[in-house]
């Protein structure tokens, strides 16, 4: 395998590290999961561009970071509504030296920034996720490089895509359902409303048993 500088941090911005879906497994042996915030925007960015779900991927927290790429290359970049100057939820080419910059945030906070054939970085228990409280690998900074498969571009990943019915929604408030056995729904509220009266009327319809802030103990 041939690998080759794919991406320079020319600023980290609020937080950029290279997550996987984590290290499942270790937790009876006090080692923490890790792994991607919003997984399944890991997933999707990764299929994009043709990559096992589970490769790689560059996670950035919020707005401001730029990146710029080494070489010519095939992204995808899903996960939080920013503006970037990118496609989001398809694939899309780019030739070496093009930028990313991560502007304003419209919702969610975290973006997915997948190349095909995957950034490439130590792993800890299976898993390349940086996670610095356990020791496992270090966040980006500026100037650091990502490596990755020095790969053909592939006319087949240009036109691939999320449908808009199967991308995570960010800009919506959920809708709270409360049902009751044997008889259905019993209250509907956007979680944004659950205050004041509000609260009050969902609480005085809860079924019998279930408790405000989970089941007792």
């Amino acid at each position: 395998m041939s690998l080759v500088p794919v991406l320079r941090v020319l600023t980290p911005g609020a937080g950029a590290s290279i997550q996987d879906l984590g290290r499942s497994g270790w937790k009876r042996f006090g080692i923490p999961p890790g792994g991607a915030m919003d997984l399944e925007s890991a997933r999707k960015a990764n299929l994009l561009v043709g990559n096992h779900e589970g490769a790689p991927v560059l996670e950035i927290l919020f707005a401001g970071a730029r990146l710029e790429l080494l070489r010519a290359a095939e992204l995808a970049l899903t996960g939080a509504d920013v503006d970037s100057g990118c496609p989001r939820w398809r694939s899309f080419s780019a030739d070496s030296g093009f930028q990313i910059t991560f502007g304003s945030l419209r919702a969610e906070v975290w973006s997915y920034l997948a190349v095909r054939g995957g950034f490439v970085a130590p792993r800890w228990f299976k898993s390349a996720s940086v996670d610095r409280r356990a020791g496992f690998g270090e966040v980006a900074r500026t100037g650091s490089l990502l490596h990755g498969e020095d790969l053909p571009r592939s006319s087949g990943i240009s036109s691939r895509f999320i449908p808009a019915l199967l991308r995570e929604r960010f800009d919506e408030v959920p809708v709270i359902s409360v049902w009751r056995a044997g008889v259905g729904p019993v209250s509907r509220c956007r979680s944004g409303a659950l205050s004041g009266r509000g609260l009050a009327r969902l609480q005085a319809k809860r079924p019998r048993g279930i408790q405000a802030g989970g089941p007792r103990a």
